[in-house]
């Protein structure tokens, strides 16, 4: 047995028009021409038939014929509204929030049904009906943190940008404001209220274990009764705008002052050996001079990368001491 074919009501009544319009065309031909057994076409039109009698009927006395054609126009128009496509559920994503679809409802009421809405986007009427109930009880929610958005900036801005989600909440909660952190992230994030973060530590002392260490010539004795006999260096780094900085310095540990430095976007050996060129180059070095550093990667390599300028030694990993001053002190006068 065939399948019964199933024809949308759009193609029945454009079916019914092109009979309609077509007078000197057959009706074996028409359903021919449009894949329809004959009798399904003449169903059609009969059924069609019966529709405009009936809509001529009763109610009709007393109008023109002009106003019978308008509101046979207007009846065909409101009964093509009335089976509206589900092609109209496309309007909004599957995934879009239920309170969008319910703001669009209730924006719309005024001009259309809110059961003929639901359904032609194929959306739940009663969820609406129970949105719009509670719609009270949202305002006072939706007050209520505005209340705690205004504070918590309040709260930011005393801290002059510095508080984060956590110590607000810790600051609420000392003012006998019982929240949750995760809503005051959420807020804090809605609002774009930003804490700052302390940036994390770059250690920029990696020590080469591959390379054999230096002698430790200084033996933690990091003064110098001379200049140009005892000198220390480091390592450090400044973020910029195209990137990280890095600077070496040499400083001597008699008069405490930077007599030579260095800086390059790498952390190579050269960065060190450039700095120690700088202070041979001014006169700052001694034939028997000292140059001390920790056991970083990039002063294990130091002994074949400059001229024989000084005695390479290096403590423990973090040797060099970072409490000298760089302030200077009294020259010791040079035997005569």
């Amino acid at each position: 047995m065939a399948k019964r074919k199933n024809y949308p009501e759009e193609f029945k009544r454009d079916a019914v028009d092109l009979v309609r319009s077509s007078p000197d065309r057959s009706l074996t031909d028409i359903a021919h021409g449009l894949g329809v057994h004959l009798e399904t076409l003449r169903k059609w039109v009969r059924g069609d038939r019966t529709r405009t009698r009936t809509a001529d009927g009763e109610g009709d006395a007393g109008m023109t014929p002009g106003e019978k054609e308008e509101l046979k126009r207007l009846r065909r128009e409101n009964a093509r509204l009335k089976e509206d496509p589900p092609e109209g559920r496309r309007l909004f994503r599957t995934g879009d929030d239920t309170v969008i679809r319910f703001r669009f409802v209730d924006e719309h009421r005024n001009t259309h049904r809110v059961k003929r809405m639901c359904d032609v986007l194929g959306w739940d009427r009663s969820g609406y009906y129970t949105w719009h109930q509670n719609k009270e009880a949202r305002q006072e929610k939706a007050d209520e943190e505005e209340g705690l958005a205004c504070r918590i900036r309040e709260i930011h801005t005393g801290s002059r940008g510095s508080y984060g989600a956590l110590r607000i909440t810790r600051k609420l909660r000392d003012q006998g404001r019982v929240v949750n952190r995760k809503r005051v992230a959420r807020i804090m994030r809605e609002r774009e209220i930003v804490g700052i973060t302390r940036r994390k530590s770059r250690s920029l002392t990696r020590q080469d274990r591959t390379a054999p260490p230096a002698p430790d010539l200084i033996l933690r004795d990091f003064t110098a009764p001379l200049p140009g006999l005892k000198f220390v260096g480091d390592i450090t780094c400044s973020p910029t705008a195209e990137g990280w900085l890095y600077l070496a310095t040499v400083i001597d540990l008699c008069t405490r002052e930077v007599v030579g430095w260095s800086m390059a976007d790498h952390m190579r050996t050269e960065l060190v050996a450039d700095a120690i060129r700088m202070a041979h180059a001014g006169g700052h070095t001694a034939g028997n001079a000292i140059f001390h550093s920790d056991r970083g990667s990039p002063n294990t390599r130091l002994t074949n990368s400059v001229p024989c300028c000084a005695s390479w030694t290096c403590g423990r990993v973090q040797d060099v001491p970072d409490r000298v001053s760089t302030t200077p002190q009294r020259r010791a006068s040079s035997p005569s």
